[in-house]
């Protein structure tokens, strides 16, 4: 795209430009012979646009982004499977004998939750409310304060993880960094090895993104949990 635009003046850089230039990497194919994503042309599109954006609001190049007036291509619908019993059960195995000492407990959260995975790692005690059965989220995607459910099973397992006290850090999940500090735990490695163990294999490394999607994808209702007798207050 930046080789279509090159020999242009930004003022000459129209919506119909723009638009012509997305058609044409539609059109083309990768080095490997396969037809550009639309994805990838996206992707293209948001670092034309970001730059645009720069211009107009900070340097003053352009009077507007002719990228907010063009139509991005349309994403196929991904496909989404959701772990049948045995495999669920497979994988909390796995992770009761990983050696990270937090994957289990983060990954029965998500299951009972629905948290997103930054949500979860970034959780503090004082997040926590045992006596109401839930928590507290205030640091959201949205911006918005909200509670989610804290009952059952999921309950049990987060005050056993109270139970253990860090000096200096409020962090329920928390790993020291190389001067010491605390910070959230990163579960990619042996939440990969849990998928290998358990027979749930991905086609490429782990990344945080690929983890909240798989951990989401965990979906099912805290019920199908073990029995406890943990209850909400």
């Amino acid at each position: 795209m930046a080789e279509a635009a090159c020999h242009y003046l930004l003022v000459d850089v129209t919506p119909p430009l723009i638009a012509q230039c997305r058609d044409k990497l539609l059109a083309e194919q990768t080095r490997r012979k396969q037809a550009m994503s639309p994805s990838t042309v996206t992707r293209y599109l948001a670092a034309l646009s970001h730059a645009f954006t720069i211009a107009e609001r900070e340097w003053h190049w352009v009077e507007a982004n002719p990228l907010t007036k063009i139509e991005k291509p349309k994403q196929p619908k991904g496909r989404e499977r959701f772990l049948a019993d045995d495999e669920r059960d497979r994988l909390l195995q796995a992770c009761t004998e990983s050696p990270s000492p937090y994957l289990y407990a983060i990954v029965v959260l998500a299951i009972s939750t629905g948290m997103r995975y930054s949500e979860i790692l970034g959780l503090r005690r004082q997040q926590i409310d045992l006596q109401k059965g839930r928590i507290v989220l205030s640091d959201t995607k949205n911006n918005e304060t909200r509670s989610v459910p804290l009952v059952g099973y999921a309950r049990d397992v987060i005050v056993e993880l109270l139970k253990v006290t860090h000096l200096g850090t409020t962090l329920l999940f928390p790993v020291s960094d190389k001067k010491g500090n605390a910070k959230p735990a990163d579960i990619r490695i042996p939440w990969n090895a849990a998928l290998s163990t358990s027979g749930q294999y991905m086609a490429t490394p782990c990344s945080p993104c690929s983890t909240a999607r798989l951990l989401k994808h965990l979906s099912f209702y805290a019920s199908t949990m073990p029995e406890s007798g943990g209850t909400s207050a």
